[in-house]
């Protein structure tokens, strides 16, 4: 699928080709009127490979297309919104808009929502590491 060959162009840190298959498959996915997990994925993981090109604003219009429509699709939650609004609140950390070590309402809805998230259609949370920089296999 375009997701999975967006995945790995990511993985091999070709984040700009990864973006555009990403997009490419939500592109589709919405001419078809697919609204499914696999949508919120591929949105979240758009919002992912597009944060770590430091774009922040366009990430977080990502995201929030993402929330938008998981809210719709998903009323209780959803493993995947909870990815998208970790990395909504750790962007907003790096942009140092949080004043007096409040923690952003992102990061409180992610840990309300992953609590909720039963095991039978949970994605599950990525680990901290498993997004960051220094986790990647050496070359």
């Amino acid at each position: 699928s375009l997701h999975d060959y967006g995945w790995n162009l990511h993985m091999a840190r070709r984040l700009a080709d990864a973006e555009r298959y990403f997009r490419e498959a939500v592109v589709i996915y919405k001419a078809n009127g697919i609204r499914s997990a696999k949508v919120i994925e591929t949105l979240s993981t758009l919002q992912l490979c597009i944060g770590q090109q430091h774009r922040s604003p366009e990430a977080e219009a990502v995201a929030n297309e993402a929330l938008t429509m998981g809210h719709e699709i998903f009323p209780e939650g959803h493993g995947e919104l909870a990815n998208v609004l970790h990395r909504l609140a750790e962007d907003k950390q790096r942009q140092q808009d949080l004043v007096g070590g409040v923690v952003p309402p992102s990061s409180r809805d992610a840990r309300a929502l992953a609590r909720r998230q039963t095991s039978g259609d949970r994605v599950g949370l990525r680990r901290p590491w498993q997004d960051s920089e220094r986790c990647r296999a050496p070359r």
